[in-house]
């Protein structure tokens, strides 16, 4: 399991990094329905969707996007409409759907599943330290209807597939859907910590139970499609799952069903999941779950508030040392960390932390990204020469690295 959680949130990082780098237009729009509108943006290598909502009771938005174009989201949605929004629904947690909610006016109500707000406000999100502002103030565990600008809009959980808090937002007059990340259009899901490859079936079966034939499917990434498109997206899931299953049963192990190419016709729908990778999260979902240790998110956050990042690092060696039987020690945690406090801005507290992680874990395999986030993190605090060996070290580790080699261009370009 956690092999796959590093993959998954290396891949969406990856993703962000090419987002900021390859510097696309801005949000362009396109009219689904009449007053409903879906804005997309270039996420280097996957759409990020945002939709508007306006009429005479004000705008809605579903999602905010990435927080890098959160001021260009802001100027596209005041062509559409003068006012600040009177609503945003964030379908789940992830940042690419919430990154922009810090630019609205704190009078916006924002609305999540019921354990959204828990989730912004624990584990590793602990050190992004979100604003109560920013965080759900309407909740719901059932499904919700809000009846805004002469729109029936119900809000369903889709729970405990992608995450454990996600939701699908139906405008049942305009006949759109958006599924958020339950569906990445025809591609593999992605699996997050919180979810669970098993429960994929059921919410999109869900789906095709209560959504007309004629509804608009928009995922959050992904193409845009129809029922049949969602029909198609539940045969894959049901297949693929049943071909893992046969490879088990015949006694097949991971690496032997991924080298046979065991999911071979499938390509069609590989994305930033793949067939291997879907394999594994398969491949796992079959396995016996064991019982796991806690994370050390919380620990060390509470000894970071008190002391300073000096003390957050001191906890985690004392916890290592003295219950290690108690909590988890790895390097996908420490990288989490690391990421949290660059997006808080707290530059040096992110090397510190990447430093330490690369020092815990000197054999692993992303390494080079950890030096590419302390050279960026650098840049930031105009630490030129820091910047440019920590940039070195990460080519170093990975050659064909064009993160790096384009931000040390840039560097040397600015001398």
């Amino acid at each position: 399991m956690r092999s796959k959680q590093i993959l998954v949130f290396i891949l969406v990082l990856l993703a962000a990094i090419c987002f900021a780098e390859e510097k696309p237009v801005g949000y362009q729009v396109t009219e689904l329905a009449k007053n409903l509108y879906k804005l997309t943006v270039d996420g280097g290598g996957y759409d990020v969707k945002v939709l508007a909502f306006v009429g005479d009771d004000g705008m809605l938005l579903v999602e905010t996007g990435t927080k890098d174009y959160a001021e260009n989201l802001k100027e596209v949605l005041h062509t559409l409409y003068p006012d600040e929004p009177a609503y945003i629904i964030n379908s789940h947690q992830h940042v690419e759907h919430i990154g922009g909610n810090y630019i609205f006016d704190e009078k916006v109500i924002f609305i999540g599943y019921e354990n959204l707000r828990t989730t912004l406000t624990s584990g590793a999100n602990l050190f992004s330290e979100y604003p109560d502002e920013l965080l759900p103030e309407m909740t719901f565990s059932e499904p919700i209807t809000l009846y805004f600008n002469n729109e029936v809009i119900n809000l369903i959980p889709v729970i405990d597939s992608h995450t454990d808090n996600d939701v699908i937002v139906w405008f049942t007059k305009s006949k759109v859907a958006y599924v958020g990340a339950v569906s990445n259009g025809n591609h593999f899901p992605s699996v997050d910590e919180t979810g669970d490859v098993m429960k994929y079936k059921d919410n999109v079966q869900q789906l095709l139970d209560i959504l007309p034939e004629d509804t608009q499917i928009i995922p959050g990434h992904g193409a845009d499609g129809s029922m049949e498109d969602l029909r198609a997206f539940l045969n894959m899931l049901i297949d693929t799952e049943a071909l893992v299953k046969q490879g088990l049963d015949d006694g097949k192990d991971l690496e032997t069903m991924q080298e046979e190419d065991l999911l071979k016709g499938y390509e069609s729908f590989e994305s930033y999941t793949n067939k291997s990778l879907w394999i594994q999260y398969l491949q796992e979902a079959f396995q016996v779950k064991t019982e796991l240790k806690e994370p050390i998110f919380e620990k060390l956050y509470l000894a970071m508030k008190a002391g300073g990042i000096d003390a957050a690092i001191e906890k985690y060696y004392e916890l290592k040392e003295h219950q290690s039987d108690k909590y988890r020690f790895q390097e996908y945690d420490l990288f989490r960390i690391g990421y949290k406090l660059y997006d808080a801005e707290k530059y040096q507290e992110s090397i510190d932390i990447f430093e330490m992680n690369i020092k815990e874990f000197p054999e692993n395999n992303y390494n080079w990204l950890s030096y590419y986030n302390i050279g960026s993190a650098y840049e930031e605090l105009k630490d030129v020469e820091n910047a440019k060996m920590s940039y070195e070290k990460s080519l170093e580790l990975k050659p064909v690295n064009s993160y790096a080699k384009k931000a040390l261009e840039e560097l040397v370009e600015k001398e």
